[in-house]
This record gives C-alpha cells, structure tokens and sequence, in this order.
C-alpha cells in the first residue's frame, strides 16, 4: 500500500507496521450498521389526525435530539469538572492521584464528540475545539503527571471552559440521566 509506505519514509525509525492492519483485519475490527424505517399513516385517515399525528412526531424527535444535546453537555461537563479538580488539586500542591483515565476518558469523548453530536450544537463544538487545543501537548495523563507548568496550563483553560459550560450552555435545563 502506498500509504503504509509513505508513512514508513516519514516516520523513519519511528514506523511500527503493527499500527497499520491488513484490510482484512480493519474489515474485522470496523463495521458499520445502517436502518431505514419507514413511518407512514393510512390513506383513510382524516387529514387533520394526519396533521396532529406528523407534528406529535416532530415533537418527539425534536425531544430526543434535546435530550441527546442534554446527555452530551452533561457528559462533557463532568468530564472537564473531573479535570479541574484534580488538576486543581495537583497545582494547589494536594497529593493527588491522576490516573490514566482522566485524559483517556476526556480524549475518547473529544475523538467521538462529532458523530454524536446530532443536533449540531455550535456552542459546545466549540467548547469542544478549545478543549482539544488545550490537551494538544497532553497526549497521556503521564505526560500531565510529569509536567507542572503544563498541569498549570491545562488548569487554566479547563477552568475557563468550565465557566462558559455553566455560563453559557444553561446549567438550569440540565437533567441527569
């Protein structure tokens, strides 16, 4: 594969080929799923039940899409609240714990945040991004263990963005689910 090749000559040394699985093992590991539904009501029903049936159905898409939004806040708002504490704890000179899931779980969410963002929310996209930038030289908690200037950093735009998820992404309609 070209591909594979190229990424050899720059990686040099660097290059592990076990990173890069044969097209028989991606096909293994990988799949993708799909389902149409089809929602139709009879031909006999008088149009305004029709009418009243669409919009009970919009509503309660438009409530699903809600309540996805509401566990994507939720999710990320605990997962940056669980960042600033313990970094917070850590700078403030506590003999804090920070274990590998700290960043894991935070990275995971960041990685699949765009497919499951459905209802397109901009304002937690972008709170988002700024969270993936902050964690840019912080690919491990080991990384963030090592490193007090970084824990520093990473506090102070964990903190900010904590503010604008309680500031701005109405802490009030928050549901746990």
């Amino acid at each position: 594969n070209r591909e594979i090749e190229r990424a050899r000559t720059e990686l040099g040394p660097q290059f592990n080929s076990g990173d890069y699985p044969s097209f028989f093992e991606a096909r293994k590991r990988y799949s993708f799923k799909w389902r149409f539904l089809v929602y139709s009501l009879p031909e006999s029903l008088p149009e305004e039940w029709k009418e009243a049936e669409k919009e009970k159905f919009k509503a309660a898409n438009e409530q699903a899409l809600r309540e996805c939004n509401e566990v994507l806040e939720n999710t990320f708002a605990e997962l940056v609240r669980r960042m600033v504490e313990r970094v917070g704890a850590r700078v403030a000179g506590e003999k804090t714990q920070l274990r590998d899931s700290l960043v894991d779980n935070l990275v995971e969410f960041l990685d699949f945040f765009p497919s499951r963002n459905m209802a397109g929310n901009k304002d937690l996209t972008t709170l988002v991004e700024q969270a993936k930038e902050a964690l840019r030289d912080c690919p491990t908690t080991s990384v963030l263990k090592e490193s007090g200037s970084l824990q520093s950093r990473i506090l102070t735009q964990f903190s900010e963005i904590e503010k604008k998820l309680v500031d701005e992404l109405r802490p009030a309609s928050r549901r746990r689910f």
